[in-house]
C-alpha cells in the first residue's frame, strides 16, 4: 500500500522549510490552528506530523510499503492517542486513516509532495539546499514505522 513518509528531499527550497520528523517516519496530518496562515509562524498548516516523532515536516514522499491496512491503522489510532487525542473516535480514527491511505493512493511512488492549501507535488529544483545542515530531518529510524 501507499504510504506518506517524512523525507529530507526538497528541504530549503522554501524558506520556512523544517524537518523534525525522522526520515522515512510514517507522517499524517496534525492538529491546525485556526487563526495560522499557510506561511504562517507555526507552521502547522504546512506540515504533517510523525507517527512516533510527534514531530512535524514541510516535505514528505509517497512509498510503496508492504504494510496491511490493519496494521497501519493499528499505528495510525496508536500515533493519536499517544498525541493525546484519545478523545476521537475508534471510528473516526479508523475512518480519517483510511482517507489518509486514499490519499497517498492518488499519488505516483517516490513523488515528494508538500502540504499548501492542499497536498501538492513539490517542484524540486537541482541546486536546493538539502543539506541536513540546513533544514534536513532529524533523526532516522531506518523503517517505514
Amino acid at each position: 500500500m501507499k504510504v506518506f513518509l517524512a523525507t529530507q528531499q526538497g528541504q530549503g527550497q522554501r524558506p520556512n522549510d523544517f524537518c523534525h520528523a525522522w526520515e522515512r517516519e510514517l507522517v499524517r496530518f496534525g492538529m491546525d490552528c485556526d487563526w495560522e496562515a499557510v506561511d504562517g509562524l507555526c507552521g502547522c498548516r504546512r506540515s504533517m506530523v510523525g507517527f512516533r516523532s510527534s514531530k512535524s515536516t514541510t516535505t514528505f514522499k509517497v512509498v510503496e510499503v508492504d504494510m496491511s491496512l490493519d496494521d497501519f491503522l493499528e499505528c495510525y489510532r496508536t500515533s493519536l492517542k499517544v498525541d493525546g487525542y484519545g478523545f476521537i473516535s475508534e471510528d473516526n480514527m479508523t475512518k480519517y486513516g483510511v482517507e489518509l491511505t486514499q490519499l497517498a493512493a492518488t499519488f505516483p511512488v517516490n513523488v515528494v509532495l508538500e502540504r499548501r492549501e492542499q497536498i501538492q507535488v513539490r517542484n524540486i529544483r537541482k541546486g536546493g539546499m538539502n543539506d541536513a545542515n540546513k533544514s534536513g530531518c532529524q533523526g532516522s529510524i531506518g523503517s517505514a514505522i
